[in-house]
């Protein structure tokens, strides 16, 4: 995509463009190619995460790496169940903060602001006017806050990683997986990949067959 789309014109020609000395072409927009430029850093930050997914898959070649990788999974049943228990808990804070300041705090104007304010005020970023505009109620909703997310469901997380881990370190009694040249080179190669270089070149295939 890069060497199709923007192989031409250089950046200088878009720089003499935009810059337009003669006051001929007027105003020019380059949204469209900000767009472009945007969506190929995302593609290959897409890319990206499923290339290291790939390669994880490879890594638990490692007994230790293994058996992380299981204690993850393993983890992430119980992650899941407590995340739709504290997802309601927090939703209401939301609602009652934007409720309690909406009316006089920008942050809190609305429930996507308060979700902002929220998400900083469990780093320790309280806005000021909350306190300007009700002392007792900022704190005690500060502190029950950042009790719930910083202690309590940390902790709770913690929690489950390390049981997830104990468990597996107990069951996963099998040794790490052998690899042979065979399995790394159809890791390496997915049949998808095989069966394209055998369709486009079939007599070389042949020949090595």
């Amino acid at each position: 995509w890069r060497t199709v789309v923007f192989h031409d014109p250089t950046t200088a020609r878009y720089i003499e463009m935009a810059d337009d000395q003669d006051r001929v072409n007027g105003f020019r927009s380059f949204r469209q190619l900000a767009w472009e430029y945007n969506t190929v850093f995302i593609l290959d930050g897409i890319v990206m995460v499923f290339l290291m997914y790939r390669m994880i898959t490879f890594f638990r070649l490692s007994h230790t790496i293994y058996l992380q990788w299981k204690a993850i999974g393993q983890a992430l049943k119980a992650f899941i169940f407590f995340t739709l228990i504290f997802v309601p808990a927090i939703a209401g804070f939301i609602v009652v903060s934007t409720a309690l300041f909406g009316k006089y705090i920008l942050g809190f104007s609305s429930l996507m602001r308060t979700s902002v304010s929220t998400f900083k005020l469990t780093h320790g970023d309280l806005n000021p006017q909350i306190l300007d505009r009700d002392v007792v109620v900022g704190v005690i909703s500060a502190m029950a806050l950042y009790l719930l997310l910083t202690f309590f469901l940390m902790n709770v997380f913690i929690t489950i990683f390390v049981d997830a881990y104990y468990v597996i370190r107990l069951t996963c009694t099998q040794p790490a997986e052998k690899w042979n040249g065979q399995r790394i080179r159809s890791w390496a190669l997915p049949g998808v990949c095989v069966s394209m270089f055998q369709a486009v070149w079939p007599s070389q295939a042949e020949g090595r067959d």
